[in-house]
Parts: structure tokens; sequence; C-alpha cells
């Protein structure tokens, strides 16, 4: 009988600790990795829905990517053809308990912060969402 008790117990915490690991709403529940560190690579779009419609990438779009540095650089790449070239620079950082994406770059003198609400974030897919113009934007990418 207490086998079996304990054996409740442990279930019964596991899954009130794994139910709380998962910070973002589609996941993952839980991860090994810092949310830093996950973000820490080369993005690339996979996916981009606008107010909830599937949007066709153009190839600009598809073969491009942004970089997210360790200590907090950020870098666009724009890639026409077999032609690559870095657009953008700036920083970026996590705020809001680590739920919200800020990218900071700068436009004639002035600092543009975007911030993207982390949707997922895993080892190898950024799912981000923000609004631009009353737009919803809900951005997929996979590692490059």
């Amino acid at each position: 009988m207490k086998a079996i008790r304990k054996v409740l117990v442990l279930a019964v915490l596991s899954a009130l600790v794994l139910s709380s690991c998962g910070k973002y709403e589609d996941g993952p529940a839980i991860s090994l990795l810092p949310k830093t560190m996950r973000l820490q690579k080369q993005w690339q779009m996979e996916k981009l829905y606008i107010d909830g419609t599937e949007q066709t990438l153009n190839d600009v779009q598809k073969d491009s990517y942004f970089e997210l540095e360790s200590g907090g650089g950020y870098k666009y790449t724009t890639v026409t053809g077999s032609v690559s070239a870095v657009t953008s620079e700036g920083t970026w950082e996590l705020t809001n308990s680590k739920e919200t994406l800020v990218i900071t770059t700068t436009f004639g003198g002035l600092n543009i912060n975007t911030e993207h609400t982390i949707l997922r974030l895993t080892s190898k897919e950024l799912w981000v969402e923000k609004t631009v113009n009353n737009a919803v934007y809900e951005e997929h990418y996979k590692v490059r």
C-alpha cells in the first residue's frame, strides 16, 4: 500500500512540476537549455500568418535570416539570389519574464524597438507574434 501511495504522490508532483514549466503558449512544456541559449542562433522564416491567414513567402523572405548573438547583438541578413548583405543591426533582449523578445535597430538616428511575444521556443523553432498597424503577424522560424 505504501508503494502505491509513493507512486501516486510522485505522479501528482511530476504533473504539477511539468505543467508549470511551460511558459509559452505553444510550448515546449520543458527544456534543459536556458531560453537565451535557445535564442542564440540564425533564424530563417518558415511560415507567416497575418490575422490568422497563412501568407505565401517570396524568395527573399524564405532565404533571408536574422541572428541573435550571445551578448545581445542582432543582425538581419537579406539574401537575394546568391547575394547576401547585412541590412540591419542592433540589439536584442528578453523582457516581461522572458515572454517578450525586444529587437532594437537604428534607422536615421532613431532607435526602433519591435516587441515579439514568444509563442514557441525550442532549440530548432521560434514562433513569435507582433502587431503592426492593427494587424497580427505570427512568424514561424526554423534554425538556419
